[in-house]
Protein backbone atom coordinates (compact mmCIF):
# COMPACT_ATOMS: atom_id res chain seq x y z
CA UNK A 1 0.00 0.00 0.00
CA UNK A 2 1.33 3.45 -0.91
CA UNK A 3 1.10 6.22 1.64
CA UNK A 4 0.76 9.77 0.43
CA UNK A 5 2.58 12.55 2.24
CA UNK A 6 0.86 15.93 2.27
CA UNK A 7 3.48 18.64 2.08
CA UNK A 8 3.53 21.38 4.67
CA UNK A 9 2.76 24.94 3.75
CA UNK A 10 -0.96 24.59 3.32
CA UNK A 11 -0.83 23.86 -0.41
CA UNK A 12 -2.36 20.39 0.04
CA UNK A 13 0.07 18.96 -2.47
CA UNK A 14 0.92 15.34 -1.85
CA UNK A 15 3.42 12.80 -3.08
CA UNK A 16 3.98 9.12 -2.51
CA UNK A 17 6.23 8.46 0.47
CA UNK A 18 9.82 8.03 -0.70
CA UNK A 19 11.93 6.01 1.74
CA UNK A 20 15.15 6.99 -0.06
CA UNK A 21 14.40 10.66 0.51
CA UNK A 22 13.86 10.05 4.23
CA UNK A 23 16.98 7.89 4.45
CA UNK A 24 19.03 10.64 2.81
CA UNK A 25 17.86 13.34 5.18
CA UNK A 26 18.43 11.11 8.23
CA UNK A 27 21.89 10.21 7.01
CA UNK A 28 22.70 13.89 6.43
CA UNK A 29 21.66 14.70 10.01
CA UNK A 30 23.90 11.92 11.35
CA UNK A 31 26.84 13.00 9.23
CA UNK A 32 26.33 16.62 10.35
CA UNK A 33 27.15 15.55 13.90
CA UNK A 34 30.21 13.65 12.69
CA UNK A 35 28.89 10.10 12.80
CA UNK A 36 30.92 7.65 10.78
CA UNK A 37 29.41 7.01 7.35
CA UNK A 38 28.63 3.34 8.05
CA UNK A 39 27.03 4.17 11.39
CA UNK A 40 25.00 6.97 9.77
CA UNK A 41 23.78 4.60 7.06
CA UNK A 42 22.78 1.89 9.56
CA UNK A 43 20.99 4.39 11.80
CA UNK A 44 19.15 5.94 8.85
CA UNK A 45 18.13 2.47 7.67
CA UNK A 46 16.72 1.52 11.10
CA UNK A 47 14.75 4.74 11.38
CA UNK A 48 13.45 4.49 7.81
CA UNK A 49 12.22 0.96 8.55
CA UNK A 50 10.46 2.20 11.70
CA UNK A 51 8.71 4.93 9.72
CA UNK A 52 7.69 2.43 7.03
CA UNK A 53 6.21 0.18 9.74
CA UNK A 54 4.38 3.18 11.22
CA UNK A 55 2.98 4.06 7.78
CA UNK A 56 1.40 0.61 7.41
CA UNK A 57 -2.36 0.99 6.89
CA UNK A 58 -2.14 4.78 6.56
CA UNK A 59 -3.15 6.25 3.23
CA UNK A 60 -2.24 9.86 3.96
CA UNK A 61 0.02 11.59 6.47
CA UNK A 62 1.69 14.99 6.66
CA UNK A 63 5.37 15.75 6.32
CA UNK A 64 5.22 16.92 9.94
CA UNK A 65 3.92 13.47 10.96
CA UNK A 66 6.80 11.74 9.19
CA UNK A 67 9.37 14.13 10.64
CA UNK A 68 7.99 13.70 14.16
CA UNK A 69 8.07 9.89 14.02
CA UNK A 70 11.54 9.88 12.45
CA UNK A 71 12.96 12.39 14.96
CA UNK A 72 11.52 10.51 17.93
CA UNK A 73 13.05 7.28 16.68
CA UNK A 74 16.37 8.95 15.87
CA UNK A 75 16.52 10.30 19.42
CA UNK A 76 17.09 6.71 20.62
CA UNK A 77 20.22 6.23 18.50
CA UNK A 78 21.68 9.68 17.88
CA UNK A 79 20.23 12.46 20.10
CA UNK A 80 22.47 15.13 18.54
CA UNK A 81 21.45 14.06 15.04
CA UNK A 82 17.79 14.10 16.11
CA UNK A 83 18.23 17.71 17.17
CA UNK A 84 19.80 18.56 13.80
CA UNK A 85 17.03 16.71 11.96
CA UNK A 86 14.29 18.53 13.90
CA UNK A 87 15.77 22.02 13.62
CA UNK A 88 17.47 22.08 10.22
CA UNK A 89 14.87 24.48 8.78
CA UNK A 90 15.39 26.87 11.68
CA UNK A 91 19.17 26.71 11.24
CA UNK A 92 19.09 27.47 7.49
Amino acid sequence: MNSYVVKSGGLHESEIFDPLKLHGSLMAACLAVRSLEGEAHMTAQKITERVIDWLDNKTEVTTDDVRRIAANSLQTYQPEAAYMYETYKDIL
